[in-house]
């Protein structure tokens, strides 16, 4: 199947959100971000290392307690630990965040456009899967849109990346009560001090015909729609 493809990368500026957003967690994990891990451990083993060191002679030797000991390694723990919430907080950027934006015009040329800004202030590495499922299955799709490692895109701090994909063809191939196609966008990202994530999967329910478009937000209208695409 023949595609075309155009893309072009422009420089955006990145505007500060709502700080209430990175307050919203969706769960709880005891491990701090990835840039901050070798801080962490640090502060553990050290804060074990100074314990040990307190009590070790209580194992051999026949030692009276020392509250000045006690204070002392307590003092030291309390000021190791101090040290990493310092360095967290002088360190504390904002994750990397990448989001997706879907268009669809159907003149002059039916185009599918997608668009993915870099809203951080890390270069990222990101691998786009964009995907059309039509009521015969899965329509192939050119890069760098495959989801495949070799189809990666380079973003700088505050660059999008804009791509538009022309589906006349597709259009053409299918009967006019079957022109409606559900539409996947999904990605993985790492960025420069080698965290990652995930963008999506976010659908949308298309019809080509009638230009209309809506978005699917669960799983169980996922499943309904194409239920209802390959039973029509």
């Amino acid at each position: 199947m023949c595609h075309s493809c155009r893309i072009r990368v422009v420089r955006q500026n990145i505007f500060p959100e709502n700080m209430w957003v990175f307050m919203k967690f969706k769960k709880i994990s005891l491990l701090p971000r990835k840039r901050f891990w070798h801080a962490y451990f640090i502060a553990w083993i050290t804060s074990l290392i100074s314990i040990l060191l307190s009590i070790a002679p209580f194992f051999w030797t026949e030692v009276v307690y020392d509250p000045t000991i006690a204070v002392l390694t307590a003092t030291l723990v309390c000021l190791i630990w101090y040290t990493y919430f310092t360095y967290r907080a002088v360190n504390n950027e904002p994750m990397t965040q990448l989001d997706f934006g879907f268009g669809y015009q159907k003149e002059p040329v039916a185009t599918l456009s997608l668009d993915t800004q870099n809203q951080r202030n890390h270069n990222v590495l990101c691998v786009i899967h964009f995907s059309i499922q039509t009521y015969r299955g899965e329509w192939p799709m050119p890069p760098p849109y495959t989801g495949q490692t070799d189809d990666q895109l380079h973003l700088k701090p505050g660059e999008a990346f804009h791509g538009s994909i022309h589906i006349q063809e597709l259009i053409d191939s299918l009967p006019l009560d079957k022109r409606t196609v559900v539409v996947t966008a999904e990605g993985k990202w790492q960025d420069e001090v080698n965290e990652e994530g995930i963008i999506g999967p976010k659908n949308w329910s298309l019809d080509l015909q009638n230009q209309s478009m809506r978005r699917l937000y669960s799983k169980s209208e996922l499943d309904a729609e194409l239920l209802k695409m390959k039973t029509a």
